[in-house]
């Protein structure tokens, strides 16, 4: 079956994550997207261990991609805005971390929806 294929890799690409194995963590990640090329948390996990190893391109081609699939993780948007920056695209680096510190200002953290709905935008819950 694979949902519990892909079930097993999700789990082990977070714990390789919190190990900060990022290439085992990007293994899985990869594996895991050969069953479903549009798992969101997955994507995320993967863009965010490619900028961990410094592998700005594939880093991009992740969020580019999860922001076309899922463009609710405003998260990702923090990691493109930091491979933009590292690779000298201030523009685009200013563009997306812009985006992503005006929809947190919008928050308002008093309201528990709110709070779920960054919980959920950025694969917490």
């Amino acid at each position: 079956n694979s949902n519990l294929k892909i079930q097993f890799l999700m789990h082990n690409l977070q714990l390789f994550i919190i190990l900060k194995n990022f290439e085992k963590a990007i293994s899985y990640a990869s594996l895991a997207l050969q069953f479903d090329r549009k798992l969101p948390d997955c994507l995320m996990a993967r863009a965010s261990s490619c900028l961990e190893m410094n592998l700005l391109s594939e880093s991009l081609n992740d969020c580019e991609q999860l922001k076309l699939i899922a463009p609710d993780f405003f998260l990702i948007r923090f990691i493109s805005g930091k491979c933009y920056s590292l690779l000298g695209m201030h523009k685009e680096s200013v563009r997306d971390l812009d985006e992503y510190i005006s929809y947190m200002e919008s928050l308002n953290f008093d309201n528990l929806e709110d709070l779920e709905k960054i919980q959920y935008s950025e694969g917490i819950i």
